[in-house]
């Protein structure tokens, strides 16, 4: 009789020793990593849900649960202890109750090497750059992932056939998000003949629907999972560095920030709550609660916010900067406990400044030519040309922390990441902020500008503007005195800062205008440059015409520039 490896779905985690005939008689139990204490029901769940047929574990569930009770029973007697349970007490111990997820977890990510997760946490949250350039941080991340041989390490994704075929179909039914692509890791690859939008402006994010069984019938429960955040390859680096920034944010971050609101009393911070969270380069995954069966809805882009909607985002912005700033005054380098805050625009590679600098100059480039069509405006036309040059400079300037208005910002709060909750009426009552991959340590005008010249009509910010920015200075002094801090800055000078960064707001707002008249060009890249370059210009020309809101979108920003004297 020899020792075998006895391999069933997920569980390699023990030998089992086989007589002549092939019936089991021993066993032994290995990889003693995960030891905890907890309840003995975690353990058979854990063992009965990955390693079983569901035919095998519901025929046998009552035999399986004796012989565990016996031989329970029979060392503690052995040992002169009573048994603190009845077979019956354990039966509906080892029930799932209100944790289908740890089941699904168990499925979907059997195991990630604890050693190598410690290592790239210790890497985004202690590392200390020094001399070093950002490359050499990440390239250090990514050789985490390679094994003694040059391949790359990945642990099996293996998901219950049922659970993915229905993952699948519910792809197809999104009930938010649905002019982004999703799909799983484990999902088949995409056609060749896919449009370009598809592989040019990927983003992996799915809504997985879990399927259950209990005694009184059969349930579900949802998530959303993200995954896979590399979409444009110039942009490859940025992405990587994006996601990693929300990874640490949702592992650390999040959880300090509500201490922080905890401690003052105040409501905690309205982001969806976190599940479970991978590093496995190409396959970095984020399990997040799905809002739709709460009746979250995002609103529609080309419309934008109106003016109730938007107090809502800004109450919601105070409180995550005042929490900051809260925490900033028992952590004041808060960018050295978490490095990977550092890593932004300029400095997340090495290539950094160019890539930014390319981006933004063909951004404001676009403008410029969208504005000689309108005609009327040579003026801006000039700025733009002129300072088109130098616009890695202008983001530079304008993400400098300057206290007291520097906090932690969202960095990417506007209309495609923020759901709301309504009323019955329609009226809105809450918000939830999104996509936490931009944080950053700046001045809380960036926030407010990116929010207002993203996803507000011109009409809507001009009118409102004195009420937008009071709300915000409302909450966020409401948080402050609770925590019992006094506010650093009044309503002035928050107006002040705020008008100090309208080039922020300026650079942001063309960015989506000229993004959201591109969509899906349809352009070959075969074609010469040039080429291309004169087709996607009168492709956006053409879509400006098609689409006045955008238009009068672009008009709008650039009039009140012109009036703040920021383009002169």
């Amino acid at each position: 009789m020899s020792y075998a490896t006895e391999i069933a779905g997920t569980t390699m985690s023990s030998l089992g020793r086989y007589t002549d005939e092939g019936v089991p008689v021993e066993v032994m139990l290995l990889d003693l990593q995960l030891v905890r204490l907890a309840s003995l029901a975690t353990d058979l769940n854990y063992l009965l849900h990955t390693s079983l047929k569901g035919q095998t574990r519901r025929d046998n569930l009552s035999s399986f649960l004796s012989a565990y009770y016996q031989r329970f029973s029979q060392v503690l007697g052995a040992g002169g202890c009573a048994v603190p349970f009845s077979l019956q007490d354990l039966t509906p111990e080892t029930a799932i109750k209100d944790e289908p997820y740890e089941v699904l977890k168990t499925a979907l990510l059997s195991r990630l090497e604890s050693s190598i997760t410690t290592r790239l946490q210790e890497l985004l949250l202690k590392e200390e750059l020094g001399n070093e350039k950002p490359s050499d941080l990440l390239r250090r991340m990514k050789k985490l992932f390679v094994d003694k041989s040059g391949e790359t390490w990945r642990p099996p994704l293996q998901c219950p056939n049922s659970v993915r075929a229905r993952s699948r179909r519910r792809v197809s039914r999104r009930r938010s998000r649905t002019t982004r692509e999703a799909t799983l890791a484990s999902s088949p690859s995409r056609s060749r003949n896919a449009p370009r939008k598809e592989t040019t402006t990927r983003r992996l994010l799915s809504e997985l629907t879990l399927i259950f069984q209990r005694k009184t019938g059969c349930y579900f429960t949802s998530y959303i999972v993200k995954c896979d955040p590399r979409r444009i390859k110039v942009l490859q680096d940025f992405t990587y560095i994006g996601f990693q920034k929300e990874l640490v944010f949702y592992q650390q971050l999040v959880h300090e920030l509500q201490l922080q609101l905890q401690d003052a009393g105040q409501t905690p911070l309205k982001v969806p709550r976190c599940f479970y969270t991978s590093f496995e380069e190409n396959r970095e995954v984020i399990f997040l609660e799905d809002l739709g069966p709460k009746g979250f809805k995002m609103s529609d882009r080309k419309v934008g916010v109106d003016a109730a909607h938007t107090k809502l985002i800004l109450e919601e912005l105070a409180g995550l900067h005042a929490a900051s700033y809260l925490l900033k005054a028992k952590i004041p380098d808060l960018n050295k406990k978490y490095p990977i805050l550092n890593l932004d625009w300029l400095t997340y590679a090495d290539n950094a400044r160019r890539s930014t600098q390319g981006l933004f100059s063909d951004v404001m480039d676009t403008a410029s030519k969208l504005l000689h069509h309108i005609g009327g405006y040579e003026g801006a036309v000039a700025w733009l040309d002129k300072n088109k040059l130098r616009a890695a400079e202008l983001i530079e300037n304008e993400l400098r922390s300057v206290p007291p208005f520097d906090v932690l910002c969202h960095g990417d709060c506007w209309i495609n990441n923020v759901l709301f909750r309504y009323a019955d009426e329609g009226v809105p009552v809450e918000v939830m902020l999104l996509d936490l991959q931009l944080v950053r340590l700046a001045s809380l005008a960036t926030d407010l500008n990116y929010l207002l010249h993203t996803s507000l009509k011109g009409q809507t910010r001009r009118d409102n503007l004195s009420s937008f920015l009071s709300a915000y200075y409302q909450r966020f002094s409401q948080v402050l005195a609770a925590g019992g801090s006094a506010v650093p800055f009044s309503l002035q000078d928050l107006t002040q800062e705020y008008k100090n960064h309208l080039t922020y707001g300026l650079i942001t707002g063309l960015l989506a205008v000229v993004f959201g008249l591109r969509g899906e060009e349809g352009l070959n890249d075969s074609d010469g440059k040039a080429d291309l370059q004169d087709k996607r210009k009168d492709h956006l020309i053409r879509a400006m015409t098609n689409q006045p809101n955008i238009r009068d979108k672009l008009v709008f920003l650039i009039d009140e520039m012109i009036e703040n004297g920021i383009i002169t």
